[in-house]
C-alpha cells in the first residue's frame, strides 16, 4: 500500500466508513490511473483486483471520496463524468475532448476570476478549474 493510499483509507475509517478489499481496490485503482475514469471503468477495472466487487460499492466509494475533496468531478465532453484524485490547489487542469488525456498546469489565474466577479456578480469557487481542448497527439 502507498502512502496516499494509506492516507486515504485513514480518512475514510475517520469518516466513519468501513474500510473493505472492495473500497482498497477502487482507490487503488483510482490512484493508479493517468487518466479520468468512469463509475463503469473503474469498476471494470477494480474486478480485476477483486471481482466480487460490487457497482453500488464503487458509487457509495466515489461519493465519500468526493465528500472529502479526495478525487474531483470532471465533466466529459460527451456528457458523463469520471473522476480522479484532486490535483493541488495551485494547479488546473486540462482535459483533451479526444482521447481524455489530462494535464495540470501551475498559474495564478486570480486576477481573471477577479474581473469575472466584478462584471457577473459571482463569488467565484476557485477549487476546479477545467479546459477543454485538444492534447498535441490528437491535434495532428
Amino acid at each position: 500500500m502507498t502512502d496516499t493510499q494509506f492516507h486515504w483509507t485513514k480518512l475514510l475509517h475517520q469518516a466513519g466508513c468501513r474500510v473493505t478489499a472492495p473500497r482498497e481496490a477502487v482507490i487503488s485503482v483510482l490512484l493508479g490511473s493517468l487518466r479520468p475514469l468512469g463509475v463503469q471503468e473503474l469498476h471494470e477495472l477494480a474486478r480485476e483486483h477483486h471481482p466480487d466487487l460490487g457497482l453500488v460499492t464503487v458509487y457509495r466509494t466515489v461519493e465519500k471520496l468526493l465528500e472529502l475533496n479526495l478525487v474531483q468531478r470532471i465533466h466529459r465532453a460527451d456528457g458523463h463524468h469520471a473522476y480522479l484524485p484532486v490535483a493541488s490547489s495551485d494547479q488546473h487542469m486540462l482535459l483533451c475532448n479526444s482521447c481524455g488525456q489530462v494535464a495540470f498546469f501551475d498559474g495564478d489565474i486570480s486576477a481573471l476570476a477577479e474581473v469575472i466577479s466584478k462584471k457577473t456578480g459571482y463569488k467565484l469557487d476557485l477549487s476546479l478549474i477545467q479546459f477543454l481542448g485538444l492534447c498535441a497527439n490528437c491535434r495532428h
